[in-house]
């Protein structure tokens, strides 16, 4: 699928003067909107943490930059079960090296009442810990307290896509106060795609950029020097595909170039060259659905100093490398992911590349399976394969 970014941002957190933030190494963060319960601000003003009890994560927001600059998995505790989650508040050290995440966890069987739940957050190594939950509350009526906690999935609902039966003013009133920055100038509030930021002058802006980049998908070099990203080039009628390869530390850009076909993948098989792969998004095996029938683009290995197609191979699903820096490829046959005549449309097998760059056969598989995905391991180590039978 295709995913609309903002930006893509490089580094942990951008070191900021003053902030007691560290830098994690280039890594790609998705910018695209996210729910948020509770938020604070570090002691500068920089920087916002939110946390997202739906997506059960934790966003770092660059003020200045207007971008995303971090997201963490919020890890559960052990015994979570089936309790429901509700965050009610968030503190920041003043050197902003860690944080405190409050929260709720309810048990939605019954039983005994809702209990505290909290995570420490160490921010500069990035560690998330779930720490002993609290003793159950006595005397509460359990109904009233999961009803409650419905509500309150309906007004984040409501607010970042609406469609609930609460209005816009209902849900901001079950929702916690986002606070106001420490010096008092920023006020924040709540957005579809994002965080709005009101100035006590009275203007107010979006945190996250304008004029969204259409990004179908992107790759790091192993060694971190340099970002590459594939888009859909709108120029043009027939089929056409950007690539373009930055600078992840200043976002300067080294090459941009284009390539015939509508292509979905990409990755680096070492720092000079790239594999780019068809759209998966029109993979299917249903007969009649859209793009179902349509022969994929080849796949593409690409020397990044000569800007030439060092390999083209007849399409295959799922490609990958797994080789490392030696370019082995895999790929699966037709059948697994397209509906077509003749020969190409029986082929399930899974292929592997050989040294004078051609598809050959493995006959490791059933034939009467699909492939749903392949996956290996940077050094090439080890294959795993995703199967329907």
């Amino acid at each position: 699928m295709t995913h609309v970014l903002r930006a893509l941002m490089l580094a942990g957190w951008l070191l900021s003067a003053g902030s007691g933030f560290a830098a994690t190494g280039p890594r790609i963060i998705l910018q695209s909107s996210v729910n948020i319960d509770v938020a604070a601000w570090t002691a500068d003003d920089n920087f916002i943490v939110s946390a997202a009890g739906l997506s059960r994560s934790i966003t770092i927001w660059d003020v200045q930059r207007r971008v995303i600059t971090d997201r963490l998995a919020l890890p559960m505790p052990a015994d979570i079960g089936s309790d429901l989650i509700e965050f009610t508040g968030l503190d920041i050290a003043p050197d902003a090296g860690s944080a405190r995440l409050h929260g709720f966890r309810i048990n939605a069987t019954g039983g005994a009442g809702g209990r505290q739940q909290d995570w420490q957050i160490d921010l500069l190594t990035r560690r998330i810990t779930a720490l002993p939950p609290g003793v159950p509350a006595s005397g509460q009526d359990h109904q009233a307290v999961v009803k409650a906690w419905q509500q309150r999935v309906f007004a984040m609902v409501q607010t970042y896509s609406g469609g609930t039966d609460l209005s816009d003013k209902q849900a901001l009133e079950l929702l916690p106060r986002l606070p106001a920055s420490h010096n008092a100038r920023w006020t924040l509030e709540r957005a579809a795609d994002g965080l709005i930021l009101h100035d006590r002058n009275g203007s107010k802006r979006s945190i996250q950029p304008d004029s969204p980049l259409l990004i179908s998908a992107a790759a790091m070099a192993p060694d971190g020097s340099s970002i590459a990203m594939l888009a859909p080039d709108e120029k043009t009628s027939d089929p056409t595909s950007l690539i373009m390869t930055d600078d992840p530390l200043t976002g300067g850009e080294f090459k941009s170039f284009k390539r015939p076909g509508d292509y979905g993948g990409i990755e680096y098989i070492d720092k000079r060259t790239l594999l780019v792969t068809h759209n998966d998004g029109d993979d299917d095996r249903t007969p009649g659905a859209a793009g179902a029938d349509v022969i994929p683009a080849p796949a593409l290995v690409i020397d990044l100093d000569s800007l030439q197609d060092f390999i083209k191979l007849p399409p295959k699903c799922f490609v990958t490398s797994i080789g490392g820096g030696a370019g082995w490829l895999v790929g699966a046959g037709l059948a697994n992911c397209r509906v077509l005549p003749g020969a190409a449309g029986k082929d399930r097998g899974l292929w592997i590349m050989n040294e004078k760059s051609r598809w050959i056969a493995i006959d490791l598989l059933p034939d009467y399976r699909f492939i749903e995905n392949i996956v290996g391991t940077p050094q090439g180590a080890d294959l795993a394969v995703v199967l329907t039978l």
